[in-house]
């Protein structure tokens, strides 16, 4: 059963990057290690991975347009982990900067340039935590 009552991931240094001339905006997501490997571990069930993604697509299209090839949502070798994605922008995106095992698994910004796309980028992830809850995958 999903314990409702606790976050799973940390959001560390929401806003504008301090030094960063061409108007970097960006955070950093944490995702607890355990979290992580559960959700690698989908991979052995296809049939739960192919409803996750599925269900995770049809929240997303709520408020964002696939026609255009985004969100682009990239998973590790097909489970239910996201390991990277991207809003439109110049190579706009967060993407994991360490491998699952032996840390928490972090989410870093690429070429995040406004608000806008980082609100876009935290509707991602949000949405993806949503889904797991929805589907019923423990923690």
């Amino acid at each position: 059963m999903m314990d409702y009552h606790r976050y799973h991931y940390k959001i560390k240094y929401w806003g504008p990057t301090p030094g960063i001339i061409m108007g970097g905006w960006g955070f950093q997501i944490i995702l607890e290690e355990d979290y992580a490997e559960y959700m690698k571990a989908l991979t052995r069930d296809y049939e739960h991975s192919k409803k996750f993604k599925e269900k995770l697509a049809e929240g997303l299209s709520r408020i964002m347009d696939f026609t255009q090839n985004y969100p682009r949502l990239q998973y590790h070798k097909d489970s239910c982990l996201l390991t990277n994605f991207s809003v439109p922008g110049n190579a706009c995106g967060l993407d994991s900067c360490n491998s699952v095992n032996g840390n928490d698994f972090t989410y870093e910004p690429h070429n995040v340039d406004c608000e806008n796309q980082a609100s876009g980028l935290l509707y991602i992830f949000t949405e993806w935590i949503e889904v797991s809850k929805f589907l019923g995958i423990k923690k």
